[in-house]
């Protein structure tokens, strides 16, 4: 049985190592093998997770893995806890973690794909290079970290933060802007909580960052996307209901803030404006900011978004 994990752990992503283990342990009555075997074949939904409900607390016992996703019979996605060991070979398969404990330098981590951590001095201390993709850090460790010297993610292209208090402080910005700039140069889209006012710090943050998302106070989406030296702004409205009271009380407040953070930006730097809003919203929303908006660009594209 040892030299079935090994090869398992050995190639991550070959799944006919896991068939002939299921087969292994299908002779033996273990329901495990049962697990794999389903999964493998994506079959019986039902069954697996009333094996996951028997199971699971038994399979996990020791590991250091908590919330676990399981895939093809094995942990895919978990969190993993304070006294999780980064020797097990267990880790090598999980593509999605919560957590720094399980990283080593050590150790690869050849399947790890999604990361999200709470303290960036973690992957600071961190030099060997991890494939991770996507990383969602909850901002701490924020002003201890020049993320120009973080060796761990070259192959970082997404990047989500967030705050423990929900929105990110605004002494956050300037200390945040010259840490990522230059940082990962693959970087493809950013998404931050903040408030629209600070949508023209970030036309400064990273020249290869694609698209930068804010969700406010109000549940607004702001997206800005990078051509060139120019930006296209697009902004997501939240449904009304009813529309034109909820926008002309509640909102009229971040709707200020929303002008004024896109007015931030230079003109020259702006390619293009959009509004979408659910139907219910959309004339509401014209006749609150269009002819604020159109001061900023006069082309503005207004668009109803699906219920």
């Amino acid at each position: 049985m040892n030299d079935l994990l090994a090869a398992i752990y050995e190639r991550p992503d070959d799944l006919a190592a896991r068939s002939v283990y299921a087969d292994y342990l299908q002779d033996r009555g273990d329901p495990r093998g049962e697990l794999i075997a389903l999964q493998l074949a994506g079959v019986f939904p039902e069954r697996q997770a009333a094996l996951l409900r028997a199971h699971e607390a038994d399979w996990l016992a020791g590991t250091g893995m908590i919330q676990a996703r399981w895939r093809d019979g094995f942990v895919d996605a978990c969190t993993c806890t304070a006294d999780a060991d980064p020797a097990d070979p267990r880790w090598r398969l999980v593509r999605e973690l919560v957590g720094t404990t399980a990283l080593s330098d050590a150790h690869e981590r050849p399947l790890l794909r999604v990361l999200t951590v709470a303290d960036a001095r973690a992957l600071a201390a961190l030099t060997r290079a991890l494939p991770v993709e996507h990383l969602t850090w909850d901002g701490e460790g924020a002003r201890d970290v020049d993320f120009r010297r973080v060796r761990c993610l070259p192959a970082l292209r997404h990047l989500a933060l967030r705050w423990r208090d929900a929105y990110l402080p605004r002494d956050f910005f300037p200390v945040l802007s010259p840490m990522l700039n230059g940082a990962f140069p693959q970087l493809a889209s950013l998404h931050v909580v903040g408030d629209p006012w600070l949508l023209p710090s970030w036309t400064d943050v990273a020249p290869a960052v694609l698209a930068v998302e804010e969700r406010g106070a109000y549940p607004w989406t702001v997206r800005l996307t990078r051509a060139g030296k120019r930006f296209h702004v697009a902004l997501f409205a939240p449904p009304a209901h009813p529309p034109a009271p909820w926008l002309q009380s509640q909102h009229r407040p971040y709707c200020d803030a929303l002008i004024a953070g896109v007015g931030g930006i230079p003109r020259t730097a702006l390619a293009s404006l959009g509004v979408h809003a659910p139907a219910d919203a959309l004339e509401a929303i014209r006749a609150l900011l269009g002819a604020r908006l159109a001061q900023i660009h006069p082309g503005i594209a207004w668009t109803t978004m699906p219920a």
